[in-house]
């Protein structure tokens, strides 16, 4: 048969066996190297920790990327913040009023707040007692502090058992944010305008227009919108309701 020996004839059948069975061999030898990789690589990642996945109001048992955990493996209580403010307009020992604090991982604009509430500063601008939730302790946080008609200022402390105190003595809180959205401007002023010349018992009256709280809106209450105008405080503008007038004392 075509003049070829028994063995040559043995090695033609054999070639044309395997060139057949190439490509079943070639999809079955990449297919193992595939299967042992994606072996490799869950072995390599079933030990690591599952990212969170987002939004969180809080933080919880997972580390915040990027800093170190040596400290504590886990969120404790038993730690508050204090501070003492100077709400810019305010007379000394009158520094009475609801503060705003929210507590960050890190600074931002807007801030990406773990933690918010408000706290009743004393006449003397004492803020003590705020509670700090699910914070690590031995980590740096960023609180935000803002006034009823103040800009924000914002603080680094580190979270620790106790008592931790933020800011210089006192923390001053510039003047003339009327309608809480942590910009003075030319919304601020249109509050002032609308009540010049108001007191309690005016059907105008309105209480934030009132900055340094003595009882009028006068020209002492715009200059503070006046100097501060163009301003932004600390975490950038905030969206807010443009506050109504209050109700005239009887």
């Amino acid at each position: 048969m075509l003049g070829l020996s028994r063995r040559q004839l043995v090695i033609l059948i054999l070639t044309f066996l395997l060139l057949a069975a190439s490509p079943a061999i070639v999809y079955f030898v990449t297919k193992y190297r595939a299967d042992v990789r994606s072996k490799a690589f869950e072995d390599k990642t079933s030990d690591e920790p599952e990212l969170p996945v987002g939004p969180f109001s809080t933080l919880t048992d997972f580390p915040i990327p990027g800093e170190k955990t040596a400290t504590a493996s886990a969120p404790t209580g038993g730690m508050t913040l204090a501070a003492t403010i100077q709400l810019q307009g305010r007379p000394t020992g009158n520094n009475n009023g609801e503060i705003f604090i929210g507590i960050a991982a890190s600074e931002g604009t807007p801030p990406t707040y773990l933690q918010t509430g408000s706290s009743q500063a004393q006449a003397d601008g004492s803020v003590r007692g705020f509670s700090l939730t699910n914070l690590f302790p031995g980590r740096t946080y960023i609180a935000y502090i803002k006034g009823p008609q103040h800009l924000a200022q914002s603080f680094r402390f580190v979270a620790s058992q106790g008592e931790t105190k933020v800011g210089e003595n006192p923390i001053l809180l510039l003047a003339g944010d009327l309608n809480a959205d942590n910009v003075v401007d030319a919304f601020d002023s249109k509050i002032i305008q609308d009540a010049f010349g108001a007191t309690p018992t005016s059907a105008k009256w309105n209480m934030f227009a009132d900055i340094n709280n003595d009882k009028i809106v006068n020209n002492l209450d715009l200059s503070f919108v006046a100097n501060n105008f163009g301003k932004t405080g600390a975490g950038g503008a905030w969206y807010s309701p443009t506050p109504t007038a209050t109700p005239a004392a009887r």
